[in-house]
């Protein structure tokens, strides 16, 4: 078979033609330009110039902004020294390294739980489960105050248990812990001594209320940025190596009041 026949034109038998009819002659043009100011770009006197400042402009473009939820609070570093508190929603900002953002929750609610042996007024020791609800009020503080701002909340927390254990006996806080009834201010008088911190919203309520007011009181001091919002005595009972004397102890006190 011959390719070019009378009255039909020169045939292809790869049918380029026909695959170069599909193409759109425009886009084609496009292209075609867009290699040729690339090479120049690349190859010209002023190239790598024009190409550092395109890939200025990307970097400014993409870093410049930083998005803050709504439970969320935005604190602003510039070369690694704070600057500013960005608060919810669409900030500009320098790009990185430059400016950085370190994003905070400060409307959620954390949890603290530990378990403390401790030392009551009468010299008996108890097991207590404690605990902590707070939140972050100020992002600033929280970041920059202390190392470990949590592992500071928890040594604080358990020695403001420890001062109002310690300033109630066993009676008094099992008492206590059983109907949540209010202590009496001759039974907390001594526990301003015993932290050094309690005001006069503290010589009277439940342990729990003692233990939080000692416990806000002690984090504003360390200007850690933490808000106290609840102290809570899951469980409080004498050691299980002890159990068992306590027990006749009580026992015997039992019996004696009976007789």
């Amino acid at each position: 078979m011959v390719w070019n026949e009378p009255g039909k034109g020169p045939r292809d038998p790869w049918n380029k033609n026909r695959r170069d009819a599909g193409k759109n002659p425009a886009w084609s043009a496009v292209l075609k330009n867009l290699n040729q100011y690339l090479g120049k770009l690349g190859g010209g006197h002023g190239g790598p110039f024009v190409i550092v400042l395109i890939l200025v402009l990307v970097w400014f473009a993409l870093g410049s902004y930083t998005v803050i939820a709504a439970n969320q609070s935005g604190v602003v570093l510039r070369l690694g020294r704070y600057e500013r508190t960005l608060t919810p929603g669409f900030h500009l900002k320098l790009p990185q390294p430059i400016e950085s953002v370190r994003k905070v929750a400060t409307t959620d609610v954390r949890s603290l739980s530990d378990q403390a042996r401790m030392l009551t007024s009468d010299e008996n020791i108890i097991l207590v489960n404690f605990n902590v609800q707070y939140q972050v009020s100020d992002p600033r503080r929280f970041l920059f105050s202390t190392r470990d701002a949590q592992e500071t909340l928890r040594e604080a927390a358990e020695a403001a248990v420890r001062a109002v254990v310690g300033a109630h006996s066993m009676d008094d806080i099992l008492t206590g812990m059983s109907d949540n009834r209010p202590l009496t201010s001759a039974k907390t008088a001594h526990i301003t001594n015993s932290a050094s911190v309690v005001s006069a919203q503290a010589e009277e309520g439940t342990l729990q209320q003692q233990t939080r007011d000692i416990l806000q009181h002690t984090l504003d001091s360390y200007h850690i940025g933490l808000q106290i919002n609840d102290v809570s005595f899951q469980k409080v009972a004498p050691p299980q190596e002890v159990r068992d004397a306590f027990d006749d102890v009580n026992a015997a006190r039992e019996d004696k009041q009976g007789s």
